[in-house]
């Protein structure tokens, strides 16, 4: 059909959220007796999210037809600049929550526990569309209720030698999203919370003469259905909402540090974290065209004992400080990564016989020095003036910092290796000086 006059063949359009927020957070600390401790709080919060397109320009038009809502008469759907498009509808979130702890603490020994509950409800309305009786289609699901426990404590065992052990169980509120479908409205009858179990345990160790210290640290975080939706363009070229409910993790590690001042004139710092993130199960999720009446299709994603990337898993670092003269201070840092999967959408892996992990970053060490001088009291204009130099990379090593596993722009042949990534370089050598006065 010929095109009517002064009607756009394309144009520019914006994606809007509007929103406003208001709440209050309260806390009252009571001390019961001296070792004795109670604290309570109190957090409310509520807010409206407006989400529409508008038309931003015309590109020399006068108008685009559109006919995303059901309200429109045959005029109104020719849409000018400034007029929504598309889509428009209101979501509102009101927040609930309280807590209550208690910790008792003396010098041989510290113990505290607390429990929180919290309450979220949330509503929607879409301003485009007909629920069938001629107003707009609404959902305002029930309340969704979450809690958290958590305690832990420390024993001094001498002067030199702590114990601690931590624990926790968080179920939270499901996003937004994991309750409400923003394009078709439709709401998720049973919406699951997230889950944290964690545990973390570790010792301290500091030396009568304060000259050694150290530092273990282990951890183990498991974290159950979480929700992820993501906002994707179709091989068709459509816009698609994806749903991935009951995602699984676990999350587990040791962690070290200790440091040595070995004289006046020298103090080294050792530190080392080791970790094993993957993902647990196989999930199943929903996508849905960004298209009117569309129905709801079921995946699966193929994620089990998949590593979690974009970040690295093994980490090490060393320092060596001098203070060869009164104010004069001089420090060498390595510091080594490895360990490194890249970043992936989980949403991506839909293929049941790709089971290959995302690409592995290749492991790198850099090294940065530090210098700094405090001007002696003579030549002082101030109370305190310090000259500072920092050289980053200092053998201006070429590495690899991050990275995106089958990257949608970059990739190859899609099979997970090198040439399929899309990669960000580390920063070349450079330097950082200056001065430090305070009056």
């Amino acid at each position: 059909n010929p095109k009517l006059a002064g009607e756009a063949r394309g144009i520019l359009r914006n994606s809007r959220n509007n929103q406003w927020t208001i709440g209050a957070v309260s806390k009252l600390a009571v001390e019961v007796s001296d070792p004795v401790t109670l604290e309570f709080g109190v957090d409310w919060r509520t807010a409206e999210i407006d989400h529409y397109r508008e038309v931003r320009d015309l590109l020399g038009a006068d108008y685009v037809m559109d006919t995303s809502s059901d309200f429109w008469t045959a005029a109104e759907q020719r849409r000018g600049l400034g007029d929504k498009i598309a889509y428009d509808f209101t979501n509102t979130v009101d927040w609930l929550g309280g807590f209550a702890q208690a910790e008792y603490s003396t010098s041989e020994v510290t113990v505290f526990g607390m429990t929180g509950v919290s309450m979220i409800d949330y509503s929607y309305v879409n301003h485009f569309r007909d629920d069938g009786t001629g107003n707009p289609l609404t959902s305002n699901p029930d309340n969704i209720y979450g809690f958290q426990l958590k305690g832990g404590g420390l024993v001094n065992v001498n002067d030199e030698v702590g114990v601690y052990l931590n624990a926790g169980f968080v179920s939270k509120v499901p996003i937004f999203d994991g309750v409400i479908d923003d394009v078709g409205g439709e709401t998720n009858p049973d919406p699951q919370n997230e889950k944290f179990l964690a545990f973390e345990g570790g010792l301290d160790y500091r030396s009568l003469d304060r000259s050694v210290g150290a530092r273990v640290n282990m951890y183990y975080t498991r974290w159950n259905d979480r929700s992820v939706v993501r906002s994707v363009v179709t091989e068709a070229g459509d816009d698609a909402l994806i749903s991935l409910l009951g995602l699984d993790a676990v999350h587990m590690g040791i962690e070290a540090e200790a440091n040595f001042q070995i004289s006046n004139l020298v103090r080294i710092d050792l530190s080392g974290a080791l970790a094993n993130w993957e993902y647990t199960d196989d999930v199943a999720g929903t996508y849905r065209p960004d298209a009117r009446n569309a129905a709801t299709q079921n995946y699966n994603f193929y994620v089990k004992n998949l590593k979690v990337g974009d970040a690295p898993q093994l980490q090490a670092a060393a320092a060596v400080g001098v203070f060869p003269v009164e104010g004069l201070f001089a420090q060498i840092v390595g510091k080594a990564f490895g360990r490194h999967w890249a970043a992936f959408d989980p949403i991506d892996r839909t293929d049941p016989a790709d089971r290959a992990q995302s690409w592995r970053v290749p492991g790198y060490t850099v090294l940065d020095a530090h210098f700094s001088y405090t001007l002696p009291q003579t030549v002082r204009f101030a109370q305190r003036a310090t000259l500072f130099l920092h050289v980053y990379n200092l053998l201006d090593d070429e590495h690899i910092i991050d990275a995106l596993d089958n990257s949608p722009f970059n990739g190859f042949d899609d099979d997970h290796d090198a040439d399929d990534a899309e990669v960000f370089f580390g920063l070349q050598r450079r330097f950082n000086m200056g001065v430090q006065v305070h009056f």
